[in-house]
């Protein structure tokens, strides 16, 4: 027999803080039905519920989250959790300019002059 999973339509429409919120009260239940209650079956429907919304959540909080490229550089990272500004980043810097050098001497055969090719790095 094949599981299916239950639909909860109520939270299909909400955004992720009212999911977070929605999650919140349902593992409130779940932890009471679990400590007092005696009906195994609500327990289950329960967990059941939790975990439709659990997943909502974290489909939300990707599609809730953009990134936006500003003009001097930087990206605006917003989320469901909060936004941030990151900084332009240079991944490779080469003050001396010896980055041509570097690749060429990689390219080279690995029989090469290593005192040579130290000599030219050192230029």
């Amino acid at each position: 027999m094949e599981e299916t999973e239950k639909s909860y339509p109520q939270y299909d429409d909400l955004n992720y803080d009212d999911l977070t919120t929605a999650f919140s009260r349902l593992d409130t239940r779940v932890k009471g039905e679990a400590m007092y209650g005696d009906d195994p079956i609500a327990l289950t429907n329960l967990k059941s519920e939790l975990n439709y919304v659990k997943n909502l959540m974290e489909r939300r909080e990707i599609e809730e989250t953009t990134f936006t490229e500003g003009n001097d550089g930087t990206v605006n990272i917003s989320g469901p959790s909060g936004s941030t500004t990151v900084p332009e980043v240079n991944f490779v810097e080469d003050p001396n300019n010896v980055l041509p050098d570097v690749l060429d001497a990689f390219n080279e055969s690995f029989d090469a002059d290593w005192d040579e090719i130290e000599a030219r790095l050192e230029n």
